[in-house]
Order: structure tokens, then sequence, then C-alpha cells
């Protein structure tokens, strides 16, 4: 998934050697330093990110002890987080509050399932495994590469252009399968 949508985007912008450097990536397992594909990557966890703030498109589901203060330490979930969507106590929501690092007003030493959305893992090489949301293909996330390296170069024409583009794909998917927090443009 991840050689596709860079290698559709370097196919769009005409990008010979991002996809030489995949073809030899194919036989090697490896690439160098300087490879436009890091770049690529770079945009790729920027389209993430974006789609998992504005979108809550990945959820994650914990089951955690509070502290002896009533509280859950919010770097102790699995993923970064974006909002907590609920806490439970034997399936039934609780009330609760957000701080900087914790999850507070919580009963101590008790266990709570955590439901929240997160941002995904950032990718560091091909290696990585790319998880995309239910919903989301390749070619919406492809669409956002070219809007964020368009307008990396200031490009803003051609940045317009895939923007509507990836709108486009976005509201698909947030209308089917997420959470929308706002609506983009």
């Amino acid at each position: 998934m991840l050689q596709k949508i860079i290698e559709g985007a370097a196919y769009l912008l005409g990008d010979e050697k991002c996809i030489e450097d995949l073809n030899q990536y194919k036989s090697s397992s490896q690439t160098e330093e300087n490879s436009p594909i890091n770049y690529y990557i770079t945009l790729i966890n920027f389209v993430l990110s974006d789609i998992a703030k504005n979108y809550n498109c990945y959820v994650s589901t914990e089951v955690v002890t509070s502290n002896e203060f009533g509280e859950i330490v919010i770097g102790s979930l699995d993923y970064s987080v974006v909002m907590i969507k609920r806490v439970l106590d034997d399936g039934r929501a609780v009330k609760f509050g957000v701080g900087v690092n914790t999850i507070f007003d919580l009963a101590p030493n008790k266990e709570y399932t955590i439901v929240y959305y997160y941002y995904p893992h950032k990718i560091g090489s091909l290696a990585d495994n790319l998880v995309l949301p239910v919903g989301l293909d390749y070619t919406t996330v492809c669409y956002g590469v070219l809007y964020e390296y368009f307008s990396s170069k200031m490009q803003f024409a051609e940045a317009d252009f895939w923007l509507t583009r990836y709108k486009q794909g976005l509201r698909i998917l947030g209308h089917k399968y997420c959470d929308i927090k706002f609506r983009l443009g």
C-alpha cells in the first residue's frame, strides 16, 4: 500500500528518480538516505496526521487501571492521543476530566476501558506497515501527498487542484466511516 501511494504520486509528478528507487527497493529492500522516497514518506505522515486530527478515523480501545490518585497517564496508552472519546466502567460511560498528561476524576486503582482517537505511528521507511482507516483508499492519500508536495514548493495553483481531489475523497470517508469534528471547505 505504501509503495502504491508513493508510486502513484511519483508517476503523477513525473519523478523518474523516485520510481527508479522504488524498483531498486524491490530487489534490495533498502533505500538510500537521500532517496526521494524518504521525502514522500514524510508527506504521507503529514497526510495521515491531518486525517487523524480532522476526521477521527483511527480509534483504539484499551483497558487501563487508574493510579492511586484516580488518574490515567495519557502517555501510557499505546498510541498518541488525538482526543479521548469516552471512558467506560463495566460498559457504562463515566464522567472524566482530561488534563495535559492525564485523564482524571476517576476512582483510584480501578480498571477502565478507554476509547480514544489517535495519530497513527509515523512511517519511517518502506518496510513499515501502513495502516489506513476503513474506507480510506490509497488514491485519496496520494492526492493529499500531491497537495502537500505542491504546497511545500509554493505552487499554490497546483496545490489547490490536488486539495480539491483530496477533500472529495475525505468527504466520502467522513460521511461513511468517521466521526467528523468539522467539515473541510
